[in-house]
């Protein structure tokens, strides 16, 4: 698993542990948003979601990458998807 990999999933992990979690249990709520908090929240989380779908297939666009150890070619790879993004 590369670093985005792991970011992607530390993310989503963060996600489901701040707003799943919680209203699961019947626990510590988070607190109701109101007026600019939430529309604030929900352009955050909306633009978010664009940005790994966007990433999710650019990166499945490109050419399979085989694990390697040689920075060159991570650093490489990286650099592409990151021009692509942009």
């Amino acid at each position: 698993m590369n670093n985005q990999q792991f970011a992607d999933r530390l993310l989503g992990c963060f996600a489901v542990l701040t707003f799943v979690v919680p209203s699961c249990l019947g626990q510590a709520q988070l607190p109701k948003l109101s007026g600019e908090s939430a529309r604030v929240t929900e352009i955050f989380t909306a633009r978010v979601q664009q940005y790994l779908r966007l990433r999710t297939d650019l990166e499945a666009s490109m050419p399979t990458f085989k694990p390697t150890n040689e920075a060159s070619r991570i650093a490489g790879h990286q650099h592409i998807l990151a021009n692509n993004v942009i």
